[in-house]
């Protein structure tokens, strides 16, 4: 009985990189559109139970409803979870563990690296399909809606083994504050002067203080690119990178960081540390500070607080959608006679 959770985030895609850069918003008129058409693929694989997260604007109530005249037998395989409403990052949290515990194959997400992380952790061992919808967008895929659907309704069918076998397994960050785990970042962690968070997304750089990162391209929006653009970094490779903004060294170069769409900045960057897995890394020794995760404001350090990062291999399953396509048509799922 193959069954998916769909959570898309009606915030996601619309921060102040609006107001400060050029980046475009991603209404959620068009989000109800998206699960429109993955409702469409995920049905045409034969999915036996769909669960959507619901949310204040209602995008999975109106996908179901646009689609109900045409296909009427959609609304016995789809559910909207029964969840008292935070309008916060909170339900999206809560939505990957009930989920989780009902016994969803996979769980698709529309939202950017933020929502990518906040579900990561409530979703378990269950596989995520990430689908941009945000700013930063260096975890999800810029994929139709309708390969999402077809995509995450064939990968549903298949048993644990076989499902993680197409999957990239990310690396995560974990920052401890007084010996105690706080949050995690899956792409990057920044560290920026001040006491306050302020609007969450981060565009000034002249506030970075530390970077640290678990994969870093120069092919990527947003802060981890600062390093990508200089030591690249795969999902696969087993390190993660590190680098003091204003330390000193002998090796600092300016480096053209595209922070948000449309805007670049030229950043004072020096030699870039490797993070191996499981070591401790000080948390530069200054307070007030800001911690932002993914490209968002989350913690504040202060005066009394001590904190470190650690890197581990123990992110969420990430579905490889070229290999599920490709192991797809080579069983000929797409075929009939």
């Amino acid at each position: 009985m193959a069954s998916v959770g769909i959570i898309p985030n009606p915030a996601s895609g619309k921060d102040i990189r609006r107001v400060v850069a050029q980046a475009s918003v991603i209404s959620n008129h068009e989000k109800v559109n998206i699960v429109n058409r993955m409702l469409v693929g995920l049905q045409a694989t034969g999915v036996s139970k769909i669960q959507i997260m619901p949310d204040l604007y209602g995008i999975g109530f109106q996908a179901v409803q646009n689609l109900q005249k045409q296909n009427p037998e959609l609304d016995s395989i789809v559910d909207i979870l029964d969840l008292e409403l935070s309008n916060s990052p909170l339900d999206s949290l809560r939505a990957a563990e009930i989920m989780q515990k009902n016994g969803v194959n996979c769980i698709i997400v529309l939202g950017g690296d933020g929502t990518t992380r906040v579900v990561s952790k409530g979703c378990g061992d269950v596989s995520l399909l990430p689908v941009s919808t945000g700013t930063n967008n260096v975890v999800p895929f810029f994929v139709e809606g309708t390969i999402a659907g077809l995509c995450a309704g064939y990968f549903a069918g298949l048993d644990k083994s076989q499902q993680h076998s197409l999957c990239m397994h990310s690396k995560r960050i974990e920052v401890w504050i007084n010996d105690e785990l706080a949050d995690i970042a899956l792409v990057d962690l920044v560290v920026n002067t001040g006491g306050f968070s302020g609007a969450r997304a981060i565009w000034d750089s002249s506030e970075l203080k530390q970077i640290a990162v678990a994969r870093a391209a120069p092919t990527s929006i947003g802060l981890s690119a600062v390093i990508g653009m200089r030591s690249p970094i795969s999902v696969d490779d087993e390190f993660g990178g590190l680098v003091n903004i204003d330390g000193a060294s002998s090796n600092k170069k300016l480096i053209s960081t595209p922070l948000g769409p449309g805007l670049i900045n030229r950043i004072p960057v020096g030699d870039v540390e490797k993070m191996n897995p499981g070591k401790s890394y000080a948390v530069v020794d200054e307070r007030p500070l800001i911690i932002a995760l993914d490209g968002e404001r989350e913690l504040v350090l202060k005066e009394e607080d001590s904190a470190f990062l650690i890197l581990k291999r123990n992110g969420p399953y990430i579905i490889d959608i070229n290999q599920v396509m490709f192991r797809a048509v080579s069983s000929d799922y797409f075929v009939s006679q």
